[in-house]
């Protein structure tokens, strides 16, 4: 086996940011809301659950999860990430 015959490690950087949203309503508990943004390109992406960013995190490291990328997504709309420079 020649070296030429490795690929080459894929590198990937993401800027991670939490922030709460609270609630009007004294009886609903605060919603945290997530986004990446590629440190390579710049491009944001938003999530509206920890759920939702774990499962593109999965699509896009993990090559068993890597359908859920490619648009044949199985998750019910409320899981749907948002790809969105001003995602609240």
């Amino acid at each position: 086996m020649y070296l030429s015959d490795y690929q080459t490690p894929r590198y990937q950087s993401y800027m991670l940011r939490c922030w709460e949203i609270c609630s009007q309503n004294p009886d609903q508990s605060a919603l945290w809301r997530f986004s990446l943004e590629d440190s390579q390109n710049g491009k944001k992406i938003g999530f509206a659950d920890l759920d939702t960013l774990l499962v593109f995190l999965r699509a896009e490291f993990d090559p068993q999860h890597r359908y859920i990328k490619q648009g044949d997504n199985p998750l019910p709309d409320s899981l749907s990430h948002k790809e969105n420079e001003n995602f609240k």
